[in-house]
């Protein structure tokens, strides 16, 4: 229900600003929400012409462009992102799950834990942190993780499905059950 809300609202803002950079880019995020990869790339490229300085939109676009499998470029969005506001917690965090998607968990852990450092309260990261080490198959630093994010997140529903799922890849069947059931009657 809310796509079609925040296209209305970006479309909205281009007509009363043609050359907003920060329009251009929450438009080309909702058009690649729903897969329309040539309107998202022609408007994230629009948004970073018309303001290069824009940390969002190049973060925005790293995003993108990890949909789109292109793992090298990603990263240098988000090294753009980073170099242009490097306290960003979500420019941070986000910078961190590149390298994941990427296959560089080495360094998708340091950037999350850089990203801890300047927040240890912010659930994203502990989030993805979990993923990560889901992946380096530390089982119990994960289940950390996905725990604290449940408990900052005051127990978010993305959250409590990524610990179960973890749970249950790990053999822990009783706690990621109850933790299915509490989705259920979400």
């Amino acid at each position: 229900e809310s796509w079609p809300l925040a296209e209305a609202a970006a479309r909205r803002a281009l007509v009363l600003d043609p050359d907003s950079s920060d329009a251009h880019a929450s438009l080309a995020n909702v058009l690649a929400a729903r897969w329309q990869w040539d309107d998202a790339e022609r408007e994230f490229r629009t948004a970073l012409d018309l303001n290069p300085g824009y940390s969002r939109a190049h973060q925005y676009y790293g995003e993108y462009v990890t949909l789109r499998n292109r793992h090298a470029e990603a990263l240098e969005q988000q090294r753009l992102a980073h170099d242009l506001d490097p306290v960003s917690l979500i420019v941070n965090a986000v910078f961190g799950i590149t390298y994941y998607y990427a296959g560089d968990y080495g360094k998708a852990e340091r950037q999350l834990n850089e990203t801890l450092e300047l927040d240890p309260q912010f659930a994203v990261a502990h989030e993805m942190l979990g993923r990560t080490c889901d992946k380096l198959r530390e089982h119990a630093r994960a289940i950390k993780h996905f725990t604290r994010a449940v408990e900052l997140s005051e127990r978010s529903p993305e959250y409590l499905a990524a610990l179960a799922r973890s749970m249950a890849l790990h053999g822990d069947a009783a706690p990621a059950r109850a933790l299915l059931e509490e989705l259920e009657q979400m």
